[in-house]
């Protein structure tokens, strides 16, 4: 009951330390009570390039510092949004796996399907939040997707909500790994276990993120 830790999960490829400690700063600047911030990004390939690594050359930063501004600017938001709704819970930790989900797209191949859901209960019951840690890249949609989406963490934390009602789901990706993936799955497998549907097909992260 001494410390609170405030934490933003973001629909990024990844995030430089200097803008965790951007958010950090205007978090203080603002006059939030926490004792410590976390940032981490969920490593979905579907969006801006937030950490000018794959600009038209190797010597292009191609990074846009105003959607910088705004993500950093949300995750404030975010945390006094959080702040603002305190409540006392108790915390449930789950641990479970999904082998049919996951694979491994680099040799040796060695699979770590697990996942890790902590739920949080207000003292009535209620389930006011949801946290689930995954090692499984958010890359459904393959390397041919031109549309920006946070890929099959949408989904799951979609799922989630709808099964805890009013509650916020938070998804964060666990180990993974050289490769954890839902490339070579058999995807939305049909009555004799064949794909139906494979990488850059929507129809994969909704099979994926609400498994």
């Amino acid at each position: 009951g001494e410390l609170r830790v405030g934490v933003v999960s973001l629909d990024t490829i990844g995030y430089f330390h200097d803008g965790v400690v951007r958010v950090r700063l205007a978090a203080l600047a603002r006059g939030l009570d926490l004792d410590q911030v976390v940032v981490a990004s969920t490593h979905q390939h579907q969006g801006q390039d937030t950490m000018g690594l794959w600009g038209p050359s190797s010597l292009s930063r191609s990074i846009d510092e105003a959607y910088l501004a705004r993500v950093e600017a949300t995750a404030v938001d975010a945390l006094e949004a959080a702040l603002g709704a305190l409540h006392e819970v108790s915390i449930t930790v789950a641990r479970g796996g999904a082998p049919e989900l996951v694979s491994d797209s680099r040799l040796p191949e060695v699979v770590d399907d697990t996942f890790t859901l902590v739920r949080f209960d207000d003292l009535a019951g209620t389930t006011r939040a949801t946290w689930t840690i995954w090692g499984n890249h958010p890359e459904a949609l393959g390397g041919d997707n031109r549309a920006i989406t946070s890929d099959y963490p949408h989904q799951l934390r979609e799922r989630l909500e709808a099964e805890y009602p009013g509650s916020t789901a938070v998804f964060s990706a666990g180990s993974l790994g050289g490769l954890m993936n839902p490339l070579d799955i058999v995807g939305c497998p049909d009555a004799d276990g064949r794909a139906t549907c494979v990488p850059g097909d929507f129809a994969l992260a909704d099979y994926v993120g609400r498994g």
